[in-house]
């Protein structure tokens, strides 16, 4: 009897070991991309100084204008310079290197009333949420060269792509791809900061297994080294300057 009970007790355990043993380990695939908040870090740092963002290339042309807009020799000559830039600011850091290209546009009378200008960049940041490693092209333009406004008005196109890694939330790796465009943003022609201005941008984010995102939105320039970015209903306000 002790036998035959020790054999029932064996025949379920048995059992169980085949069920367990036949289940297949299953591996999560992210799928998720990019969230809401990442995207705002993603465009955060294409504005911002720390980063080597639009703000830190605005405050460079606002420097550079009056030295040009005045010369009306320098009118249809194409001027192009390559920089390098590296910078620590408490965590975040960044290396940059630049080649720019701007022309004075003098349409009347040989006097200087527009910069057109592109520059080109490729290089890391990394901060507390995000490190990066990418490229970019800003195409613009800078009126208001020789008025009495206290501002000069940037308009301009940006496009910056490479490889990001999140070090919040899921902690996502993904590619990604960001057109900016930007419209009457106004700088300051003493201070260099920007006081105001709009923007919208697209963001094709893309994970390693081909699954892809896009995301849409848009920010203000909110005149106090601030801008607030709107994805989805949600909105951040970031420091830029």
């Amino acid at each position: 009897m002790k036998s035959l009970f020790k054999l029932f007790l064996l025949v379920p355990l048995f059992g169980m070991f085949l069920l367990t043993s036949c289940e297949e380990e299953v591996i999560e695939t992210p799928t998720e991309v990019i969230t809401d908040d990442e995207a705002a870090d993603l465009v955060e740092n294409s504005l911002a100084i720390e980063t080597s963002g639009m703000a830190e290339q605005t405050e460079t042309v606002a420097a550079v204008a009056p030295s040009v807009a005045p010369q009306s020799f320098l009118c249809g000559l194409s001027y192009d310079t390559t920089i390098t830039r590296i910078r620590t600011t408490g965590a975040r850091t960044y290396d940059y290197t630049f080649t720019w290209n701007w022309i004075l546009n003098c349409p009347t009378n040989n006097y200087p009333t527009q910069l057109f200008g592109t520059y080109t960049m490729d290089g890391v940041y990394d901060t507390p949420r995000m490190s990066s490693d990418d490229d970019a092209t800003h195409t613009y333009t800078v009126d208001n060269l020789n008025t009495t406004d206290s501002f000069y008005v940037w308009n301009g196109s940006y496009l910056r792509n490479g490889s990001q890694t999140s070090k919040v939330r899921n902690q996502h790796t993904f590619t990604s791809v960001i057109n900016i465009t930007t419209t009457n943003v106004h700088i300051d022609k003493t201070t260099r900061q920007i006081i105001s201005g709009t923007g919208t941008f697209t963001i094709t984010a893309s994970l390693t297994n081909g699954t892809t995102k896009n995301v849409t939105g848009s920010f203000i320039f909110n005149g106090n080294g601030t801008a607030t970015i709107s994805v989805n209903g949600n909105t951040y306000t970031v420091q830029i300057q």
